[in-house]
């Protein structure tokens, strides 16, 4: 968020762009994803250029109000890369450079600006042009189904209602900001319809790194699918990991047209420098057909690390071909495996301390209590205080991806991908500008605040994904199958050679130990001698402990000895290009939490629910506000216990779940019986539970002597 007007780019260290230009576009044609969208989306991977052409940039200093930078219609790319100098940007009436206060470079905001709101009968035409397509074509008809607030209980509901409330107290994106920007983006396309991806390719120790980034022009979820935000602008990302495996075909490079794949001769380069040499200087040919993918990873709301990932054999990944299947929530924009409807709980920051609390009650309820033992948990256990979304990822909708793959496998239309877009460090646009990528609301929980670009994060560090690509889906700590055994090999090696030199260590220690108890025996029984054998105990009590430790050290190899070996053996059944000879364990046991789609049979319920879940907010408001006046002031806390506890029993009985509900009133009922019980009859509790402790005590102690 934050822009040093002249802040060089930094380039990660520990990265390595290792084709050139032509052999990096080959390799991510050939396995680009196919996006399949929800129908009702409204905006669809765009290049950066038609948008920027179509945005003012705007500063935002602290105390003040913005300033325009650029006007609308005058922005480009290179103007963007160059916004650390001064003399790029001026204003508009007085065409010179505006005025940025040295000292507070580090708190300037730059951001873009693309829609600016329409007015109420541009509107109200806009939704009814909306509408009319809805009706004439299917690809643009959405149909929620189940609402949101109908997946979860009461509470949630309430803390909903909340968040919506505070939409109109802290900065966010103007509702009629979407439908202007839909509208722009659908000039764009009825005048040059064109969809396009930004790739890069980096290497990273043994995996070779493939990023798609998709540029969205707007992210309407809140607007658009009743989800959690909406902002300007939306990057988007998926990573595949290819190691290169030295097998047939190889000596031929392959590009990619209409048709698919095909080989060519091999051009020759510098794996290091990206150059083209002479067959004498290169040191091999490139053949990206050498190159294998073995995991791919999806960026997802609140998901990291190994979660991100799957194996590239999965069955949770859907490909077609070489080319993984993307289901694009809608409005969101966020990356899924599997085509469905995912809830997507957001955590307002000020209650995480309640989040906390709620979480080590459940426990004590589950464990302690023992409450719902004997009961199939289910698999998404909420938090009343977190705030439920709904991203629909159904993949009905427009369908993106390379169309002569696709077109023999589907009977609706495919979206055909425009040539890639390279991303490296040289380019100004994507490292000289840290700013937002849209408009800045100043929306304390950001949600609403636009994206920076794929190289930042909002506050202007980089962004771990762009760094730290392998560390960003948790496999810096992988090998490569090709490399694994070999790894494994040698970790069996290492393992019985420390084992070896564990033993001849102990037996050392033990000849040692034993010798100096021997002479330690021989002190005690000499008079005179208690220096001398305080020394030699404290030298038998320290050899004793290194002997106990050495021999821990190796039951512990031992034991991760004999695991490498199962291991090992396990890995020699496997085929790695075979998914039926791939075990569970070794596709899916790096991951802790998966996100799955709400299964089917619960996505929906009867009307009366839904109207209930709908409209049990605002009837619970009106209960309180009647019970304030219809009841004495002296009944209040038990009119609202009242009402509470129905609002319980109802939505117990929508959820089938009246039998958990008695036991649970049961319980607390139980437990607040005995807390009114200490409360009153403290003294005489403590006094009862005195005599019946010292009864018990006698009792054991006598019945013990008489045994």
């Amino acid at each position: 968020m934050n822009q040093s007007p002249n802040e060089p780019p930094i380039v990660a260290m520990n990265l390595s762009t290792p084709f050139d230009t032509a052999t990096s576009q080959d390799l991510l044609r050939r396995f680009e994803p196919v996006l399949q969208f929800t129908r009702g989306e409204r905006f669809f991977p765009a290049d950066v250029d038609s948008y920027l052409a179509s945005c003012s940039l705007w500063v935002q200093q602290p105390d003040t109000q913005p300033v325009c930078l650029v006007p609308t219609g005058e922005l480009s790319a290179s103007m963007l890369g160059n916004i650390h100098r001064a003399e790029t940007y001026a204003s508009a009436a007085t065409a010179e450079p505006p005025t940025l206060p040295a000292h507070d470079h580090e708190r300037n905001v730059f951001f873009l600006k693309y829609a600016e709101p329409l007015g109420p009968a541009d509107l109200a035409q806009y939704q009814r042009e909306w509408r009319q397509k809805e009706r004439d074509n299917l690809e643009y008809h959405f149909r929620a189904g189940r609402g949101r607030l109908a997946r979860v209980g009461y509470f949630s509901r309430l803390v909903d209602a909340l968040f919506s409330i505070s939409l109109f107290g802290r900065g966010r994106v103007p509702g009629d900001a979407s439908a202007a920007a839909a509208l722009g983006y659908e000039q764009r396309l009825s005048s040059n319809e064109r969809y396009c991806y930004y790739g890069r390719v980096v290497q990273q120790g043994p995996w070779l790194v493939l990023q798609y980034w998709f540029f969205y022009y707007y992210n309407n979820w809140r607007t658009g699918f009743a989800g959690a935000n909406d902002h300007e602008a939306d990057w988007e990302m998926i990573s595949i990991y290819l190691t290169r495996r030295e097998k047939p075909p190889c000596g031929g490079t392959s590009t990619t047209d209409d048709t698919g794949p095909k080989y060519k001769e091999p051009e020759v380069y510098d794996n290091q420098l990206g150059h083209v040499f002479d067959e004498q200087t290169a040191p091999k040919p490139v053949d990206i057909m050498c190159y294998e993918p073995e995991w791919i990873a999806y960026a997802s709301h609140d998901y990291q690390g190994d979660d991100l990932r799957r194996h590239w054999l999965d069955p949770e990944v859907d490909k077609v071909g070489e080319h993984p299947v993307i289901y694009v929530g809608a409005g969101s924009h966020a990356a899924y495996y599997r085509r469905g409807d995912y809830i997507t709980e957001w955590a307002i920051p000020f209650l995480a301390p309640a989040i906390d609390v709620t979480s080590r009650i459940r426990q004590f309820w589950r464990e302690t209590l023992r409450q719902y033992a004997n009961q199939q948990r289910t698999r998404r256990t909420s938090n009343i205080f977190l705030i439920p979304f709904v991203d629909y990822a159904r993949g009905d909708g427009v369908i993106i991806g390379p169309s002569a793959q696709l077109t023999h496998i589907t009977d609706r239309a495919v979206k055909p991908w425009d040539k890639p877009r390279l991303l490296t460090t040289d380019t100004p646009w994507l490292s000289h500008y840290r700013g937002l990528w849209g408009l800045y609301t100043r929306d304390p929980f950001s949600g609403e605040d636009a994206p920076a670009g794929p190289m930042y994060n909002r506050d202007g560090s980089i962004r771990t994904s762009w760094y730290d690509p392998t560390g960003w889906a948790g496999l810096d700590k992988v090998l490569p199958a090709s490399q694994e055994r070999a790894a494994v090999q040698a970790r069996q090696s290492a393992l019985q050679q420390s084992c070896i030199a564990l033993t001849e260590s102990i037996q050392a220690k033990e000849a040692t130990l034993r010798n100096v108890s021997l002479d330690l025996e021989a002190l005690r029984r000499q008079q005179d001698l208690f220096a001398l054998v305080s020394q030699y105990e404290v030298q038998v009590e320290g050899l004793s402990k290194e002997v106990q430790q050495l021999r821990a050290n190796l039951a512990t190899e031992q034991t991760l000895l004999h695991a490498l070996n199962d291991y090992a053996q396990q890995l020699s059944r496997i085929t790695a290009t075979d998914a039926e000879t791939m075990p569970p364990a070794f596709l899916r046991s790096h991951i802790h939490r998966a996100h799955m789609p709400e299964p089917e049979s619960r996505q929906y319920d009867n009307l009366l629910a839904e109207i209930w879940s709908a409209a049990s907010i605002g009837l619970i408001m009106i209960a309180f506000v009647f019970s304030i006046f219809f009841f004495p002031p002296g009944y209040m806390v038990t009119s609202a216990v009242f009402i509470v506890y129905l609002v319980g029993a109802i939505e117990a009985g929508f959820r089938r779940r009246l039998g958990g509900f008695a036991s649970s009133s049961a319980v607390i009922f139980a437990v607040f019986a005995a807390l009114m019980l200490l409360f009153e009859y403290a003294w005489q509790t403590l006094i009862v539970g005195a005599l019946l402790i010292g009864i018990y005590l006698i009792w054991e102690n006598v019945r013990e002597l008489w045994a």
